[in-house]
């Protein structure tokens, strides 16, 4: 993902791209303060992603073709931040965390 919420899938032999998602534009999200700069989570086939837009607080996105799989519903005043999402497990579940900010208008 570089600063300006575009991410792209490379292959690793020739650096040709693959595909690449503006995931700012797909999810109505907006750029922050001193751009965006989460490390993106790979889990399984899966590419998580925090644009923290209107469209979507988190979104997957297949890692091969750079599709939605899923997205969760925004929370009014919520945008992305400076936070890696991150995977654990917790009493037996997996758990998908993400540190997001509030907006002072919210």
């Amino acid at each position: 993902m570089n600063a300006y919420g575009r991410v792209a899938c490379l292959d690793a032999a020739t650096g040709n791209e693959i595909w690449a998602v503006d995931v700012l534009k797909r999810f109505g999200g907006a750029n922050i303060t001193w751009a965006m700069s989460e490390c993106l989570l790979v889990d399984g086939p899966r590419l998580i992603v925090t644009p923290g837009g209107d469209d979507a607080l988190m979104a997957a996105l297949n890692k091969t073709t750079g599709r939605t799989i899923w997205r969760t519903e925004a929370l009014r005043g919520d945008r992305a931040s400076h936070c890696s999402p991150m995977l654990f497990r917790h009493a037996g579940r997996r758990i998908l965390q993400a540190v997001l900010r509030r907006t002072a208008s919210a």
